[in-house]
């Protein structure tokens, strides 16, 4: 009977130490699936490219908003790739829950399109070549001459390019009676109409124009053997003139851009 009595008792306690075990296990798998983990996660979103149409040299901006949405701080690697090739990497720590603005300056030397890839995020660079033959830009003048109001439409387009320079043709209908002429253009000169190579640099301003408000170079020239002034508005992104007012005794003339083809200004 006592032989039989140590075999209850320990089947018993093997049950005991078996179910305790199980209970154990059980709290420690529940603990660690319920229980939040420390670790850091991120979440990439708002992938901006401003302009996503430029030119041959342009500037153009990346941008993307990086997230921690997990529960401790943690750094993330956001990688800038164009057509599936690495570029650039930025590290960006973050705290939980706090989201930075991570950006990217590209500039590229070929036309094309341009496949921009952050995280999971793609986007479509279109990159135009700057000057092409065929390319124009159309100014409305308008104005006074004395007691003579004056009205006309400023062609100017491109009708060759060289490694050097590229040639213009200019057209003239309306009121100015100007026969067409034709001007050669350096890639750094200013983009449209011709300006004087000693202009004064006066300051950078913010006008309205037919493409928007822009941020422009403001220029200044002083004709003295004509006795008229000139001032010149060039967009600071693309070099293009925008606008040009000229005064004199007896003169004023407001010349602004109204069309071009060239979508990368656009």
């Amino acid at each position: 009977m006592a032989e039989i009595e140590n075999k209850r008792t320990r089947k018993a306690k093997i049950a005991l130490i078996t179910g305790a075990t199980v209970v154990i296990c059980a709290f420690i798998l529940a603990y660690f699936m319920l229980w939040p983990q420390s670790r850091a996660e991120f979440e990439v979103s708002s992938l901006l490219v401003s302009p996503s149409e430029t030119f041959v040299g342009g500037n153009v901006t990346v941008s993307v908003k990086v997230r921690n949405i997990g529960n401790t701080e943690g750094t993330y690697k956001c990688t800038l790739m164009i057509d599936d090739v690495e570029v650039e990497t930025k590290d960006v720590t973050l705290s939980p829950g706090e989201m930075k603005t991570v950006t990217f300056m590209i500039v590229k030397d070929t036309e094309g399109n341009y496949t921009i890839k952050v995280g999971e995020l793609t986007a479509i660079l279109t990159v135009y070549p700057k000057i092409f033959v065929g390319a124009y830009w159309e100014y409305e003048a308008e104005g006074w001459a004395l007691t003579i109001h004056v009205e006309a439409t400023i062609r100017s387009e491109v009708i060759e390019v060289s490694e050097e320079n590229y040639t213009v043709v200019q057209t003239y209908t309306g009121g100015l009676g100007l026969e067409p002429r034709s001007n050669v253009f350096r890639f750094d000169e200013p983009i449209g109409l011709k300006t004087a190579d000693n202009k004064e640099y006066i300051g950078e301003e913010t006008i309205s124009t037919t493409i928007g408000t822009r941020k422009v170079l403001h220029y200044y020239y002083y004709n003295v053997s004509e006795g008229i002034e000139w001032d010149y508005y060039v967009d600071k992104a693309t070099n293009v003139v925008l606008l040009v007012i000229a005064r004199g005794e007896g003169f004023s003339l407001e010349v602004r851009l109204s069309d071009t083809n060239v979508k990368w200004l656009k």
